[in-house]
């Protein structure tokens, strides 16, 4: 029995039955992203929940997502390119993501771990909770929030999307108030 147990590695039972990351799956997911952004550009749709919007200064800005995640393309999860050349940019995204020069951004979306892709809020700073709303300042904004509401309650708490109290992270992105928390 001896003889076995020489073989045994406890530690190898950790994440056992995690689901593998399949590279070609989460690049087939991207890339149908960038399809539909793409078509819905090209014929001028513009519905209200898409990756894209066109600004008033002839830039279109560019937000993948998977599964509700960002997908962080150079540490950023909202580029901007002109809007002229935006098809040209997301057919060169596409063959990227297809030679699987994104492939550790995609997993990062899809697995919800930030750390593995590189800089994951790149330099924007604290997140306010109040998704794309910018703030004039955000951090002079934070500081604000933080003087009248007082510290966070625990980690992983952010301002709601109204900025009127603190709620955790996984509600604010669900819009649900956190419990026990005012």
């Amino acid at each position: 029995m001896v003889g076995f147990l020489e073989f045994v590695d406890d530690a190898l039972g950790t994440n056992f039955n995690a689901p593998v990351y399949d590279p070609k799956k989460g690049r087939a997911k991207m890339a149908k992203v960038i399809d539909k952004a793409l078509e819905q550009h090209s014929s001028g749709k513009t519905p209200p929940v898409r990756s894209w919007k066109t600004g008033n200064n002839g830039a279109t800005s560019f937000s993948p997502k998977l599964d509700g995640k960002p997908v962080l393309i150079g540490g950023k999860a909202t580029n901007f390119i002109p809007s002229e050349r935006f098809a040209d940019a997301l057919t060169v995204l596409k063959k990227d993501v297809q030679a699987g020069a994104l492939d550790k951004e995609i997993k990062a979306a899809l697995e919800g771990d930030k750390a593995s892709s590189g800089s994951s809020r790149g330099n924007r700073g604290p997140s306010t909770g109040l998704g794309n709303k910018a703030q004039p300042d955000n951090a002079e904004w934070m500081a604000k929030f933080v003087g009248k509401y007082g510290p966070a309650p625990g980690e992983g708490y952010v301002p709601n999307s109204k900025g009127t109290k603190w709620v955790s992270a996984a509600n604010a992105a669900r819009g649900k108030k956190a419990k026990g928390v005012s």
